[in-house]
Order: structure tokens, then sequence, then C-alpha cells
């Protein structure tokens, strides 16, 4: 065996030696490396379909304050966690007798029951509502209309809208819902869907009794109210009254002057 051959040999056996057995020829090509802080994830491209659409907002006119500081009728009924409270009122009384100037004396005992809420006087009942400025909210085909708003001391909110896909041209409301000129337009053929799913979102104000729209100074946002999104399918209206408690409305109940509505569509 010449020494080229023993060379040779020597080298294909250690690269038999390396690794899983096999040698790596070269292949005269860079072997990039991927850069530092982006997780191998299989990213996907978002489709423009599934992307929320633009922003519109409505602003509801100033605040009206509805019922009474306090309903003295049910501060006497009876209801679930009120009291009762039982007076016992001795009263004696004294006579004269008939006879030899006898003077008898009787005891009456009188109970006197007395029925109210536990722990509190009268219960404020007032209402805080509030309307929208515009009569529609609409981004391309999908539209909120006959929105309002209540606040109770208590921390409970009413909202209750209509919300809309698409209306069928026989609606009442088709006209108004269909204008051009009140809403957002992004130039998407309202045909190709069947349903959409709406996003709603309600802001309170402070300072804000003007609530002028078209100055740009920023308002004091107190408290946020969003709906879980829903469905709406093509041509079937929606009516939705939202009920609930927050924490923010009860604390500034009597702050909030003015709220606005957000509304987008996916």
């Amino acid at each position: 065996m010449t020494r080229w051959s023993v060379l040779a040999a020597a080298v294909v056996a250690v690269g038999v030696g390396v690794g899983d057995g096999r040698a790596e020829w070269p292949t005269m090509r860079a072997k990039p490396k991927p850069l530092p802080g982006i997780p191998a994830y299989p990213y996907q491209t978002t489709s423009p379909m599934t992307q929320p659409k633009p922003l519109a907002t409505g602003t509801s006119l100033p605040r009206l304050t509805v019922g009474g500081d306090s309903d003295p009728l049910r501060a006497l009924s009876l209801e679930p966690g009120s009291t009762t409270t039982v007076r016992e009122t001795t009263t004696r009384t004294t006579t004269a007798g008939r006879c030899r100037g006898e003077r008898v004396e009787k005891t009456e005992r009188v109970t006197t029951t007395t029925t109210g809420i536990a722990g509190s006087g009268p219960v404020d009942t007032t209402v805080a509502t509030f309307s929208l400025l515009d009569q529609v909210i609409r981004v391309d085909h999908c539209t909120l209309s006959k929105v309002s708003v209540a606040l109770y001391p208590d921390g409970k909110y009413v909202i209750a809208f209509r919300a809309d896909q698409n209306p069928q041209p026989a609606d009442p409301l088709a006209r108004t819902l269909t204008a051009r000129g009140t809403g957002i337009d992004t130039g998407l053929d309202p045909v190709q869907f069947r349903r959409n799913k709406f996003f709603v979102t309600v802001r309170g104000y402070a300072a804000d009794p003007l609530g002028e729209r078209g100055i740009g100074a920023t308002k004091a946002a107190v408290l946020e109210l969003p709906v879980e999104p829903f469905w709406v399918n093509r041509g079937e209206p929606y009516p939705a009254t939202v009920e609930g408690t927050s924490e923010a409305v009860r604390r500034n109940f009597k702050v909030v002057e003015r709220v606005d509505v957000d509304f987008t569509y996916r």
C-alpha cells in the first residue's frame, strides 16, 4: 500500500468516527443563522377581512337626571332585608269605685309595630340618562341606532341599542341606517358578508357640560363599560339591552355629565 493510500484511509476513518457516522463534506455554501430575539414560531399574515375596522364614536346629549332623591313609600314598605321594631307601652288608668269611695287601678299594654328598610332611611331613586346626538352610528354596512345609557347611584347601568347588518329595504329605518355621509366608509362590498361581529364600548366623562365635538381638547374619562362582542346576521335587526353593575359607576355617578359610544365591527 502506498503512502497516499494510507493517508486517504486515515481521513475516512476519522470522519466516520465523528457525529452520527457520516462525514460532512464541504458544499461551498454559507449556512445563515437565525436572528437573535425572534422566536421560531409559525407566523401567519392577518387577512384584511379579520382586522377591526375604523372606530366610529357617537357623543351624547348633556346628562338628564330623572326621579327624586328619595322615595318615602319604599322606606315604609316591607321588603327582603327589612326590620320590624316592636314597642310596648304601659298605661295605668285610675277610676273611682261606687262603694265607699274606693279607687281601682287598671293596667293596659299597647304594642306598636314599625316596619322599615334595615340600616337606611329613604332610598335614592335618581337615574342619570343619556341619549346620543346622532340617531345612527355607522361603519360601512354595520350600524347602531336607538342608543341610550342609564346610570344608577348604586352602580347599576343599562345600555340599550339596536344593531343592524345590511338592513332590508322594507325596514322603516332602512333609509336612515344606510344614508351616506353619516358614518365611515372603507370601500368594502357589503354583499360578501353574511354576518359580522360587533364591538361596543361606553365611556363616561366628567367636566364636559357642553360636549363641543369641534374642539380638540381631551375630556376627563371616569368610567368605561365594554359590551360583550356579539354577532349580527344580514338583514336581521338585533335589539339588545345590556345590564350590569360597575364600581366606577357607583363612585362617579354624580360627576358623569356626558358619555361616548365607540363602535366598530370585524
